[in-house]
């Protein structure tokens, strides 16, 4: 699966929402933080993580920066992800 396939199934509101829920509260995508809508059901983090890092605006991806600074416990996880990544050559 390639990294295109990620950014389209998470639809940017999805990401931002995700990103509030996590702590990350700077992007709002235009939407006042007060009436946005909490993400239903979280998303993995390795998923969340592939997603911002594929996303096409640059403001979303680098939100993964901060989500790593604020929860630093996710960077084992996030780095068994990309070795089995590149293990089954995505």
């Amino acid at each position: 699966m390639d990294s295109t396939t990620w950014a389209s199934s998470v639809p940017l509101p999805r990401l931002l929402a995700e990103l509030r829920a996590w702590g990350v509260a700077y992007l709002t995508g235009g939407m006042d933080a007060a009436t946005m809508v909490p993400a239903p059901a979280r998303l993995p983090p390795l998923r969340l993580c592939r997603a911002l890092a594929a996303c096409d605006e640059p403001r979303v991806r680098d939100a993964l920066i901060g989500l790593l600074l604020l929860h630093p416990e996710l960077a084992p996880m996030l780095l068994q992800g990309v070795v089995a990544a590149r293990k089954a050559g995505e």
